[in-house]
């Protein structure tokens, strides 16, 4: 069973998870399709999930203190756990 959430794509291969990032293609060949790059291989469903979290808390590139910094990622956990209710 494979599991999509915002942008990445989870890929059950027995007890553990292939994490993607799903990108939108832009050649000739490919676009306006989506493919999946390869993010990490043989993750255990609740790393792939921090995985996840990480990669979104990333995103923002600005400077913040340790305060602001945990923030963003409750925040982030949260809208994961509710997406994937958790």
């Amino acid at each position: 069973m494979n599991i999509k959430y915002k942008n990445y794509l989870l890929e059950q291969e027995g007890d553990r998870f292939n994490l993607y990032r799903i990108v939108i293609g832009e050649g000739k060949k490919n676009k306006g399709m989506e493919i999946p790059k390869p993010i990490g291989y043989s993750y255990h469903f609740d790393n792939a999930v921090k995985m996840i979290i990480a990669l979104e808390v990333e995103k923002k590139q600005e400077t913040t203190d340790l305060k602001g910094w945990l923030a963003e990622y409750r925040r982030q956990t949260e809208l994961i756990t509710k997406a994937l209710k958790l």
